[in-house]
Order: structure tokens, then C-alpha cells, then sequence
């Protein structure tokens, strides 16, 4: 059942130029789909899948590609860490700086891996598409020119897709976080605010998303080769 499929592209980047609709995807993970969520897939068009889950969760449920033709890239953005969310820590606000302090080498991966020629239109997700894509995709749009408000918007809109009185919604933050949802329904929200905060911690530190994403690996030249195709006049 797919819950959290949405397009990443179709908003403004300044100067009157907007991001390309129908290249990069962001979702749960295609798992226990019926006949129409295997259409809805198959006709993206999609030529690369970026799944950012860890091993057991890709063991525990695995996705569904027999309607998938492309390249299929298994990189999980936070390792095989266990329990990526220590309920101690600072739940998800800590936990979304942890990955951008932490995990830049692989996001840098990630966005190479999108900029590979042919890899467009590419889909992105994870378990549930909320925290771990949303930190990759609200880094790109933001690299990409996307006003602030407009990226938070997006960024909380998974919370309102995933719905908290849905069992299977509960059970895929589950699987992702490790931790009891239900004792923790602020793991359910996607606040405005935790990714602003975020991705301002990434401008203090590295001054810009692109100097963020070539201090840790990221090349020129796919930078140049992923904003031209992402981005239209």
C-alpha cells in the first residue's frame, strides 16, 4: 500500500524558475501493493529507485519490483544503526540534525546517485517516506533554490499522508524508528519547524547546501548535470 507517493518537484527556485515535476519522487516503501499502486508506479516512468532503509527493514518487508525495470540502489542513509531515535535524545529534531551532521557522505552518495546520466525520473524512500526521505529531499530542494517555507510545507505534509489512527502508518514508523510509536505519537508529526531548524544548522556550519554536499563528496560536475535537469526557466 503506498500512503506517502508524492511528486518532489513543481515548486519555485527565485528568478521565475521551478523544479521539474515528474523526475524526482519521494514515498513509503512499495511494499503490499495491490494492482493499482503497481499502475500508479508503472507509470512514472522511473528509472532509479533510491531505498534508504536499513537491511533488517528491507528483510522484515520487502519491496515489491516485478512492475520495476530501472536500477535499484539499496543505501541506508542512517547505516544499520538499531535504534536510530533514543527517546531520550531529542525525538525527531535531534534526530534530523544527527543525520545532516553525521551522514553527509551518504547523502552526497544519494544525490550523485540521481545525477547519474538516464537515472531520472528517479523515486526516493524509505520505510514510511517521512523522516529519512525527508531530510534527502528537503536538502535538494533547498540546494536547488526552494524558499523555506515552501520546503517545511512539504516536509510536513507526510504527517498529514500517514495519518495517526492508521495501523499500517504506526507499524512503518515503527519498523523504522524501533521505537513504540504509540507511547511516542510525536514520532507520528513532521513539524515546519525541526526541518527549518535543520537545514539552518547546515547553513551555519558549511555556509550553503551545495558547499555542504562537496565537503562531503559530492562532484561538480554531477551538481551541474543534477540542477540542469531538475530545474526549468
Amino acid at each position: 500500500m503506498l500512503q506517502n507517493l508524492r511528486d518532489a518537484g513543481g515548486h519555485p527556485t527565485g528568478n521565475g524558475a521551478r523544479v521539474r515535476s515528474g523526475l524526482l519522487f519521494r514515498g513509503d516503501a512499495p511494499v503490499r501493493l495491490d494492482d493499482a499502486a503497481q499502475a500508479r508506479l508503472a507509470g512514472l516512468g522511473l528509472r532509479t529507485i533510491v531505498d534508504l532503509r536499513r537491511d533488517r527493514e528491507r528483510a522484515h518487508w520487502g519491496s515489491e519490483h516485478a512492475w520495476f525495470g530501472g536500477k535499484l540502489v539499496e543505501l541506508s542513509l542512517i547505516g544499520e544503526q538499531r535504534r536510530p531515535v533514543n527517546p531520550l535524545n531529542g525525538g525527531l529534531a535531534g534526530f534530523n540534525r544527527w543525520v545532516y551532521e553525521t551522514r553527509g557522505e551518504t547523502i552526497a552518495e544519494i544525490v550523485g546517485t540521481l545525477a547519474a546520466p538516464g537515472a531520472l525520473p528517479a523515486l526516493v524512500h524509505c520505510t514510511a517516506g517521512k523522516d529519512r526521505t525527508g531530510l534527502v529531499v528537503a536538502l535538494i530542494q533547498s540546494w536547488l533554490g526552494v524558499p523555506e517555507d515552501v520546503i517545511a510545507a512539504d516536509y510536513a505534509l507526510s504527517a498529514e499522508q500517514l495519518h495517526a489512527d492508521d495501523d499500517e502508518a504506526i507499524a512503518k514508523q515503527e519498523e523504522a524508528l524501533g521505537v513504540n510509536v504509540r507511547e511516542r505519537p510525536d514520532l507520528l508529526e513532521a513539524r515546519p519547524e525541526w526541518i527549518v531548524a535543520a537545514l539552518a544548522e547546515v547553513r551555519d556550519t558549511h555556509g550553503t547546501p551545495e558547499a555542504y554536499l562537496l565537503a562531503h563528496g559530492a562532484q561538480p560536475d554531477d551538481l551541474a548535470r543534477l540542477r540542469s535537469a531538475l530545474v526549468e526557466s
